[in-house]
């Protein structure tokens, strides 16, 4: 009896193989272009995937795109601007209905912070893996054949400039 990879139990689905290659669409929604340029600069350099990052101002107009667009995922910044968190939340469990969500938190210090501090966003992005998480969350969902996860939380720890 075989406990090796070529056992049928422990070889990866043939979808597993295909996501691995496949370009994974993301809808960010973000209102500062600090934050979205570091986390696209951090996503084009990962060498575990390969990300399309479309960015969008706004909730609502992030809302909308969700349901003309094909998207494979939404990362939401819960730090926007005249937005109760709360509010985010509720609207990121929604939207967890038609595509897997991950809320990024922990980023309200970050516009500040001098790039070159070793605690920068680029370091803080780096540290959480924000790829791996964002390939997790997308793996599980196909894995469960759903889309209706609660939100996945991937909290940035800042330390102070």
């Amino acid at each position: 009896m075989s406990t090796g990879p070529d056992h049928p139990s422990e070889a990866p689905a043939a979808n597993t193989r295909y996501f691995e290659s496949a370009r994974i669409r993301i809808l960010f929604v973000a209102d500062r272009s600090l934050l979205a340029a570091e986390i696209c600069s951090v996503l084009e350099k990962s060498p575990s995937g390969d990300f399309e990052l479309v960015v969008e101002r706004e909730l609502d107009a992030a809302t909308h795109r969700i349901h003309g667009e094909r998207f494979d995922l939404l990362l939401l910044d819960l730090a926007l601007a005249d937005t109760r968190r709360s509010a985010l939340v509720d609207r990121a469990s929604e939207l967890a209905t038609r595509l897997p969500v991950v809320a990024l938190s922990g980023t309200e210090s970050f516009g500040s912070v001098d790039p070159g501090s070793p605690r920068s966003l680029r370091a803080q992005l780096e540290e959480a893996d924000l790829a791996a998480v964002l390939q997790r969350t997308l793996r599980r969902a196909r894995r469960l054949g759903t889309v209706a996860l609660a939100p996945v939380f991937c909290r940035l720890e800042h330390f102070g400039a």
